[in-house]
């Protein structure tokens, strides 16, 4: 057994789950996860002409995802990367959650990441930290203002 690893680029990423934007593509990894099969028994699976199988699978081989072997006259698939079909299972059935912070939580998370302390925030004249925005001194009126 021969085991490639190279290091992706995010171009490399972005191709990748371009590719895995198809449904029947997904089906197919899916599919291919238990074990080899062959393209018709892929075929039956998903109920697809076997033309359009045949393509999904050749983008998907393309992509090395998807190999195959020939057993006569039948060619039969395997996943190429088996830890992408590992990767596509975890993803969760009903979706992500939404998370929706209040403006002064995300202002903390960005204080946190950046590693600032409260020592570290700006204090407006009373020695109190600033809230939200700095408010700057009003403009002195001028001529073409009025």
């Amino acid at each position: 057994m021969i085991i490639e690893m190279r290091s992706l680029t995010l171009r490399d990423h972005a191709s990748l789950l371009r590719l895995l934007g198809h449904p029947v593509r997904l089906a197919i990894i899916q599919r291919l996860a238990t074990g080899p099969r062959c393209v018709t028994d892929i075929q039956e699976l998903l109920e697809k002409p076997q033309a359009n199988v045949s393509q999904h699978l050749m983008a998907l081989r393309a992509h090395r995802i998807v190999d195959y072997y020939e057993d006569g006259k039948l060619r039969c698939y395997y996943l190429a990367r088996p830890g992408l079909a590992k990767l596509l299972a975890g993803l969760p059935a009903n979706g992500y959650a939404v998370v929706r912070p209040s403006p002064e939580q995300v202002r903390r998370d960005a204080r946190r990441l950046r590693g600032e302390t409260a020592a570290d925030m700006p204090r407006n004249g009373r020695g109190r930290q600033w809230r939200g925005r700095p408010r700057w001194p009003a403009r002195p009126a001028t001529a073409l203002s009025r």
